[in-house]
């Protein structure tokens, strides 16, 4: 089974275990009775990931599930975009029956007698059935809404794969060609709902709005147009509570740092954080307005009322925004902002937002060099690593994403991305590939195990990532690298590794490139026997090996009275050539070795 599926199935096993004990069908344990409530699981990670709908019972009254539900499963009332959502979920566990959804799975959905008010339907053989209870709720808050003219409604579909086209869906469906809908097949549920939830970041805000204090304000914002190698933008400079951008960031956390070099959980572990919390938490007065650097946000809108009906309040509203620099400030406050015994001491202080607005007409590579412009320039408030910087690179995104997509592992591109999901059971941590290993490995594989090691900081400097990442096409030998050093730090020392487990683990992953057989046919059914064959082959050739280099009249320098030095040795500059020379023609790889 695919492990992305198998993964899927863990967080909706999970997400089942939130109901309370009275929901029994989120708890039936024999097979069609869990089949039925995974699918009700699979709609409250739709709800949660594409609407930020954090509370259990919340997402429990949008579901209609069960008997006489005329074909819907759920709905969802999207008041900004206006929006009514009727979903049918359809999941299956059989690695088979999951990659199609069967006509008869379909069922038509009555949309037009719910949502024309009508108590009533005729089931496929003809009878008129009276709607469930919970359809009945959804049809009265549909005709409480004081503006339904303006709301259009969407169909979506929840699992299976796109084996039927459009004409034939609606016709399943008894859906009008101009009702739209839309279909979310096993990979569109990895890529759009089930990585998103692993990685924290999810549900996009599409705007957000600010509630400013005006009161000794002479002017609320600063209005600027700023020309820059990138084009012309406007930018505009105002104070906000400090108790809006903690709730906020609270809200939204990764979705709103994709551009930012750090991951909302990382940003917990720095000590100018404790310095940041002390400007809000031991004054009385608004000193942390002054002495803090603030908060920058892109967004590719900014409006400002200064009328909102209400003496000295007024409103910003950011569309599309995110944090590319301040993010320290913005977790401190989104963790005071969480604790509600100290919430209070966050009245009357403010902290500087700047705003740049993105021009419409910028290409998204110029947006990508002016974010990373800003973003180095701007984030000294405390130091960012070479790692950090590079985790937004387009090149490792994309590694990211088809490793993902190919293998099911996950690609920890900013530090901690995937804590949450590891801490809640819904990941298996040695899923989880570090940006670190990754580069370290591959970079030995390439031939540099000396350097790897050597220079683990200097991996992410912008030339020699670049020289490592190339164009990302390597990405699954990238894997297969780092899934090795992964495997050899399980290893148990033993006398065939000698030093190598202690010192050579990068070494041993250099010359793992000859003792599997070229080309590199990796794939997800071999990529497991791939790693233990080069692991095993390693094995049987190392203590050989470093017999043969103490031999070897350029590591004369190495020799100690106490043995030869090995921790120097496999950070050194002629293991490099070594590994490729000892291993290059070994017989290892011939048949019958």
């Amino acid at each position: 089974m695919d492990y992305r599926h198998k993964l899927l199935i863990n967080v909706l096993d999970r997400l089942r275990n939130e109901a309370p004990n009275h929901y029994r069908s989120y708890h039936s344990e024999d097979y069609e009775g869990t089949q039925r409530a995974r699918s009700k699981a699979l709609i409250h990670l739709y709800l949660l990931v594409k609407f930020g709908e954090t509370d259990f019972e919340a997402r429990h009254n949008f579901i209609t599930d069960g008997p006489d539900d005329g074909g819907v499963d759920a709905y969802y009332f999207d008041e900004r975009r206006k929006i009514l959502y009727l979903v049918q979920s359809k999941f299956r566990e059989n690695v088979v029956t999951r990659r199609s959804i069967l006509a008869e799975e379909l069922i038509k959905m009555e949309v037009g007698a719910i949502l024309q008010g009508s108590t009533t339907y005729y089931d496929r053989a003809g009878n008129k059935r009276e709607f469930n209870e919970k359809i009945k709720r959804l049809q009265e808050k549909w005709s409480r809404l004081p503006d339904q003219a303006r709301y259009i409604y969407k169909i979506v579909i929840l699992g299976g794969a796109q084996k039927y086209n459009d004409h034939q869906i609606r016709r399943l469906l008894g859906l009008g060609e101009n009702e739209p809908f839309e279909f979310y097949d096993y990979e569109r549920i990895y890529e759009e709902i089930l990585f998103p939830f692993c990685a924290s970041d999810f549900y996009d805000p599409e705007e957000i709005v600010i509630e400013l204090n005006l009161q000794n304000k002479e002017q609320s914002v600063l209005r600027q147009t700023v020309k820059t190698q990138q084009g012309e933008f406007q930018v505009r400079v105002v104070f906000v509570p400090v108790e809006e951008i903690g709730r906020v960031l609270s809200k939204y956390k990764n979705a709103i740092l994709k551009f930012n070099p750090r991951n909302y959980l990382s940003l917990s572990r720095n000590q100018v954080n404790k310095a940041i919390r002390d400007g809000i938490l031991n004054s009385n007065t608004n000193d942390f307005a002054i002495y803090n650097n603030g908060i920058t946000m892109l967004c590719s809108e900014f409006m400002i009322s200064e009328t909102t009906g209400r003496k000295n309040r007024g409103q910003v509203i950011l569309e599309k925004p995110q944090i590319i620099n301040g993010g320290q400030t913005a977790y401190v406050l989104s963790e005071i902002y969480e604790d509600a015994s100290k919430r209070n001491l966050m009245k009357g202080k403010e902290v500087l937002l700047r705003a740049i607005v993105i021009p419409s007409d910028l290409d998204d590579k110029s947006v990508r060099e002016f974010i990373s412009g800003v973003s180095n320039a701007t984030n000294q408030q405390s130091k960012v690593e070479e790692a950090d910087r590079r985790s937004n690179d387009e090149v490792l995104i994309q590694v990211q994403k088809r490793i993902f997509q190919e293998f099911g592992y996950l690609l920890e591109r900013k530090r901690g991305e995937f804590y949450t999901a590891i801490e809640r059971g819904y990941v298996d941590k040695n899923r989880i590939i570090g940006r670190v290993d990754l580069l370290q490995a591959y970079w030995a594989f390439l031939g540099h195990p000396g350097d790897a090691r050597r220079s683990k900081n200097q991996l992410f400097k912008d030339k020699i990532f670049k020289k490592i990442m190339g164009t990302g096409e390597n990405y699954k030998v990238m894997l297969f690298a780092a899934l090795i050093l992964a495997r050899l730090r399980k290893e148990s020392m033993d006398s065939d590794w000698g030093s190598g487990l202690r010192y050579g683990k990068l070494s041993i992953v250099a010359a793992s490139k000859y003792l599997v057989p070229e080309p590199y046919e990796i794939s997800p059914n071999n990529l497991e026997n791939l790693v233990s064959l080069a692991v095993e082959k390693a094995r049987k050739k190392w203590a050989e090996f470093e017999t043969w280099l103490q031999n070897q009249r350029h590591n004369a320098n190495y020799k100690r009275t106490d043995g030869f030095d090995f921790d120097n040795y496999y950070k050194g500059k002629s293991v490099n050539q070594d590994v490729q020379n000892f291993f290059k023609n070994t017989t290892i790889n011939k048949p019958g070795n």
